[in-house]
């Protein structure tokens, strides 16, 4: 630990200064205005949306990480982020606009979801906090040791008073619903708050109607009702009063290990930045195209036009004078119809040709008098030779 500045403690977590006790906006602006600068230098116009896209998941994005999982950004600036990486992607520039485009919420989505995979840089700044909070009560580090000396007391609680820091305000958003979403499992001479911890799948407060006098008392720990040589010491008033309650404690096996804390939204109990930020974003469901428009033998440049095309956001003459770009619309190709996305891929002639030399090679013909989806899932059924399979 090292004194940076008069009145306030700083240390760093892997190479981001905490500054305990120092204003934080004042360092996360000039970083978020270096972002944006570096956005602003690429010779983003020499590139496809395949590069942008590869350039954002790359290098922006993890030019955040370690700042994120300690510091809560402000969303007006995390804001003002994600609007020049939305312009970056359509435009190759943080200040241009594309009419035609997909928004950028079904972007954020994972790729099975029919999004591009993109992070909502503020989803992402929760879901780091939110593993920096699972560490802080989990782990026994310097660093997590030292932390919870500042922000807990002695029985480690949250303080009930203001601390001065610029960490403790991203950190204790999220202590109450970790605790809410976790659940203890006691252990031998278990600390365990008996009455006030979710430690049998809700808090014994929760279930019990008369607490005027509650026994045992409202301060009792879960290693003064069980003991190894007796097991559960339940008072006989209480399993009067709670016979279900009372059952299900009796039910709880105790661990030889210490007590550990586990969070019931993941598999193996424990908070990954993954399994937080897919908590914390909107539930969607799988789309049966979302992984096959981007498998490694299609060039990403392709799957980024089909996932477009899916989308139904191709800027095709109608679908720019549905946007008030008033101009006569032709097909490029055949010059006998309006230019829209059903005529562009499936029913100008030059294009059917196109299709039907596609069809002929592969020996199988594709029906086209449906849509650009159930062309795609025809298409992915057709059984190629050994050689296709093997890419």
């Amino acid at each position: 630990m090292s004194r940076m500045r008069k009145g306030g403690d700083s240390m760093t977590y892997l190479g981001v200064p905490l500054f305990i006790g120092a204003p934080k906006r004042r360092w996360l602006i000039p970083w978020a205005d270096k972002i944006k600068s570096k956005l602003e230098s690429w010779k983003g116009f020499s590139l496809s949306m395949a590069g942008w896209l590869c350039l954002i998941n790359s290098v922006i994005t993890g030019s955040f990480l370690d700042s994120f999982q300690v510091y809560r950004w402000p969303s007006s600036l995390l804001k003002d982020l994600n609007a020049a990486i939305q312009n970056f992607f359509w435009t190759g520039s943080i200040d241009g606009r594309k009419s035609v485009q997909v928004a950028w919420k079904s972007c954020c989505r994972p790729k099975d979801g029919g999004g591009i995979g993109v992070k909502d840089l503020g989803i992402l700044n929760k879901a780091m906090l939110k593993k920096f909070t699972w560490r802080l009560l989990t782990e026994e580090s310097f660093v997590f040791t030292y932390l919870r000396a500042r922000f807990f007391t002695q029985d480690h609680r949250p303080r009930t008073w203001y601390v001065v820091s610029s960490v403790w305000p991203g950190l204790k958003l999220h202590y109450t619903p970790l605790m809410i979403e976790s659940r203890w499992l006691v252990g031998r001479h278990s600390k365990v708050r008996f009455w006030m911890d979710n430690w049998l799948g809700d808090p014994l407060i929760n279930l019990v109607e008369d607490r005027s006098s509650l026994q045992p008392p409202l301060d009792s720990v879960v290693g003064d009702i069980y003991s190894d040589a007796t097991g559960w010491d339940i008072l006989a008033s209480f399993k009067a009063s709670h016979p279900d309650v009372a059952s299900e404690i009796e039910k709880v096996v105790v661990s030889t290990d210490p007590d550990s804390l586990v969070w019931t939204c993941s598999l193996d109990g424990v908070v990954s930045c993954k399994s937080a930020y897919d908590s914390l974003s909107e539930v969607r469901s799988s789309v049966f195209w979302g992984k096959q428009i981007w498998a490694s033998f299609i060039p990403t440049s392709r799957s980024v036009l089909i996932w477009r095309l899916f989308h139904g956001k191709i800027p095709t003459d109608i679908a720019l004078r549905a946007r008030g770009f008033i101009s006569p619309s032709r097909c490029r190709f055949c010059c006998a119809a309006e230019e829209n996305l059903r005529h562009l891929f499936l029913d100008c002639l030059f294009v059917r040709g196109l299709w039907d030399a596609v069809s002929s090679t592969f020996g199988h013909k594709l029906k086209l008098n449906g849509t650009c989806l159930i062309l795609w899932q025809e298409a992915m059924r057709v059984v190629f030779s050994t050689q296709m399979q093997a890419l």
